[in-house]
């Protein structure tokens, strides 16, 4: 995945034929540099620049995908750049929902967007200037609850922290397997792991009081040192490492 503040790939793809007439911006050749020069905004690339994705900042944690990609990007390489770019903004940046628009008419955008997790909100008339007419569209929605349970590798991540745990600490209680708290407990580890530690234990939080689970809290941010109520975790080589696992209330293990 390339982060780009170049804004010619984009600008290349944006005025294609085969991509101009879904967006807006006037009828003129786009310029997208306003866009992709911000650094308030993340822009990802396919790493044969022929397609990409332009995550605009809105507000704090809201942002609007735009999708751009010629007929050689679509299919895998943008499908793996959408799973990079989102785990990305979801784990490394402030971002707890992202926004698109779908207009009627271009089935691989709608398509896209069902692939990437996000769920229509409403639906409203926009106007497409090359098409010079207003077109229906749909708005949709990723939140980051959606997004921790829509990508495979969090579950995996937080499948092999738990074992790690339990391997340490065979007589720690466990509790039945929980695929949703392993993919909780996955992203908030990659958030983690970006140094993104406020944002990621906080959610977790959220969701662990009303699931029922314990919290974690926060020891130290530089570097990251969290005490997750049945073991204490810190970063170790640029990955969150089980440094002590708790077997009671008066006793610790240490886990070299």
């Amino acid at each position: 995945m390339i982060r780009s503040l170049n804004p010619a790939p984009f600008n290349a793809i944006f005025n294609d034929p085969e991509v101009r007439p879904w967006m807006g911006y006037g009828t003129d050749a786009g310029d997208l540099s306003p866009l992709v020069q911000n650094p308030d905004n993340y822009c990802f690339l396919t790493p044969n620049s022929d397609g990409g994705y332009v995550v605009a900042k809105l507000h704090d944690g809201l942002y609007v995908a735009h999708t751009l990609a010629l007929p050689s990007a679509r299919g895998r390489p943008m499908l793996t750049l959408m799973r990079e770019g989102f785990e990305y903004m979801f784990t490394a940046t402030d971002a707890e929902e992202i926004v698109t628009t779908c207009p009627d008419g271009n089935p691989a955008g709608a398509r896209w967007a069902e692939i990437a997790g996000f769920k229509e909100t409403s639906r409203r008339e926009a106007f497409f200037p090359l098409m010079g007419e207003l077109v229906g569209a749909s708005y949709r929605s990723l939140l980051y609850r959606d997004w921790v349970l829509n990508h495979e590798p969090n579950r995996k991540r937080g499948a092999a922290f738990h074992d790690q745990i339990h391997a340490a600490s065979p007589h720690l209680a466990t509790h039945a397997e929980d695929p949703v708290h392993d993919a909780w407990v996955g992203a908030t580890i990659k958030g983690c792991e970006a140094g993104n530690i406020t944002k990621s234990i906080g959610l977790f939080n959220r969701w662990a009081a009303q699931h029922g689970y314990m919290q974690s809290a926060i020891l130290s941010t530089t570097p990251p040192l969290i005490d997750t109520g049945d073991a204490i975790i810190g970063l170790v080589n640029g990955e969150l490492q089980v440094l002590q696992v708790k077997v009671c209330t008066s006793e610790a293990v240490e886990v070299s």
